[in-house]
């Protein structure tokens, strides 16, 4: 890590030799003729303090907000008295276009003149590095060696030094805070440069608004090129890079300072390389993050849930990678040189399990008879069949008496009847470990144990993903139950609607948005069943939770 810190300050550095030197002599421009200055300058504020002996009391940081650009540096410079006297785009030893800033900082002893700041994008883009011109004496001894004050200060204020004291270019770091200590071009003086530790600062701003993930709504295998294409050319913010590979595609950014994703690569049906083989999946590369932002920054993990992916969590894999999937994709996520990487790899399709293995029970779908036992007696009627044939099942069999509603008064729709699987070996193989019978939504205390409709209890040590997995479908359908369509409401809810023609009984699997858990109702109709040219649609009124 210390070389590549040695490295990013040497690049960085590079540039900035040979335009703080001739500060006594440059003229003060005030930076941009053509824009009015409306910044007001402050009192001239140091921010460097001695001590009775003449060494720092404490390390002078000038702005160090590497996340911001040119306006908060101007801010914080004003607000310190100092003056604007230059600024200029130059280009880096890579091509890349800087803008370097020289503020004159007012200070009539010059022992701290110059505080020089660049900033990416032509000044458009993120502080870089910020560097001050101060007195050497402060810094170096006569020998040129760095003063053992100087550097017990830097630590005395929470800095670690990176290289052996000997050293005349010593390196420091507090957090993600990099401070580098050299001669500067001007006789006389030292410099003092803070940068960001690599990998610490992504390099363009996160959009979290924005649904730019790769195409990844549907399965590899019934995926095309052609689709992804459209589906970019959409977007509108990538553009294709030309492969000779007709088994995949490659997109980078237009504009690298919008979009989320610099390079997004595809290969849906998987393709070979040099005599490898590579399975269906998806890379992609991002600088609007860092890995430490994918941990524990919430603007990321809204970004993930906004493109239809879990949020992401740390994995076994390494110390910095992170994990999340959605229908048809897994992903991992891992730092990358100046970024993080995205890898996509396509879910493959499981075994579906034999139907005769799963425990699941299913109620019977007796409507209008009662479930109540002998002692909780309806007023004027015996008790229920429903719960004499299900006690004499062998499994838990709960009565659960209505409850007081919001407004006080007793909801007898809440009354019902609960069956669950009693042995712990069968509830551990069943897909539907149990099922409730209720009374009408419009139930009155005569009418509470009337059983009008149900749910099923889905065994949440599945944890099925969603209404149609192969073994929960598997179950049903054994049951009956034919699948006839999903939808998903305006909330983002997702239902996925069955029909059990031998009993006439429709019922729908239901998933609140932002919820990994799954429910089931049923009642007697045919809402849900198939019919050309109908159009599924979910009956609400029938939703327990």
């Amino acid at each position: 890590m210390n070389k590549q810190i040695y490295l990013a300050l040497a690049l960085i550095l590079s540039t900035c030799f040979g335009l703080v030197g001739c500060y006594q002599n440059c003229p003060d421009d005030g930076g941009d003729p053509n824009k009015e200055d409306t910044i007001p300058i402050g009192k001239y504020t140091p921010i460097y303090e001695l001590d009775a002996e003449g060494n720092l009391k404490h390390l002078p940081i000038p702005s160090v907000d590497f996340t911001a650009g040119e306006l908060p540096i101007k801010k914080w410079e004003a607000a310190h008295g100092a003056v604007l006297q230059t600024e200029q785009v130059i280009t880096d030893t890579k091509g890349n276009e800087l803008k370097n800033y020289v503020f004159n900082t007012q200070d009539k002893s010059g022992k701290q003149p110059l505080r020089i700041y660049l900033v990416g994008n032509a000044g458009k883009g993120r502080l870089q590095i910020s560097t001050l011109i101060i007195d050497r004496k402060l810094v170096y001894n006569e020998q040129g060696e760095i003063r053992k004050e100087f550097d017990m200060m830097t630590i005395n204020d929470g800095f670690e030094a990176l290289d052996d004291v000997s050293s005349k270019t010593p390196m420091y770091r507090k957090g993600n805070l990099v401070l580098g200590v050299s001669l500067a071009d001007t006789p006389g003086y030292a410099q003092l440069s803070f940068l960001p530790m690599p990998g610490s600062v992504a390099k363009i701003d996160l959009d979290k608004t924005l649904k730019d993930f790769p195409f990844a709504s549907k399965k590899a295998e019934e995926t095309s090129l052609d689709e992804i294409r459209k589906y970019e050319t959409t977007l509108g913010l990538r553009q294709e890079k030309p492969l000779n590979d007709p088994k995949r595609a490659n997109f980078v950014a237009k504009d690298k300072n919008k979009g989320n994703f610099d390079l997004v690569s595809y290969y849906p049906q998987g393709y070979t390389s040099n005599g490898e083989s590579y399975k269906p999946g998806i890379l992609a590369l991002s600088y609007a993050l860092t890995i430490k932002m994918v941990e524990s920054n919430p603007d990321v993990a809204e970004w993930f849930v906004n493109n239809g992916f879990s949020k992401p969590k740390k994995t076994a894999v390494g110390n910095n990678a992170y994990s999340s999937e959605n229908e048809y994709y897994t992903l991992l996520i891992m730092e990358a040189q100046g970024g993080v990487a995205f890898s996509f790899s396509a879910k493959e399709e499981a075994p579906t399990p034999d139907p005769a293995e799963d425990t699941s029970i299913f109620p019977s779908y007796n409507f209008g008879e009662k479930f109540n036992p002998a002692d909780v007696p309806t007023p004027g009627t015996p008790a229920g069949s429903i719960y004499t044939s299900e006690m004499a099942k062998g499994e838990n069999v709960t009565y659960n008496a209505p409850i007081k509603g919001g407004n006080g008064n007793i909801d007898y729709s809440s009354a019902n009847l609960q069956v669950m699987i009693k042995d712990p070996f069968k509830d551990r193989t069943a897909a539907i470990n149990g099922y409730y019978y209720y009374p009408s939504y419009e139930a009155t205390e005569a009418t509470m144990h009337v059983y009008d409709n149900g749910g099923l209890a889905i065994n949440h040590a599945k944890q099925f993903k969603t209404g149609i997995d192969k073994e929960l479908k598997a179950v049903l359908e054994k049951a009956g139950y034919q699948y006839s369509g999903k939808d998903t409401s305006s909330y983002g809810d997702e239902y996925w609607c069955y029909y059990n023609a031998e009993h006439k009984v429709s019922l729908h699997v239901f998933k609140m948005k932002g919820s990994s858990l799954l429910s089931a109702s049923f009642f007697p109709g045919d809402d849900y069943k198939p019919k050309a040219g109908k159009q599924i649609r979910p009956n609400t009124r029938y939703i327990r939770y």
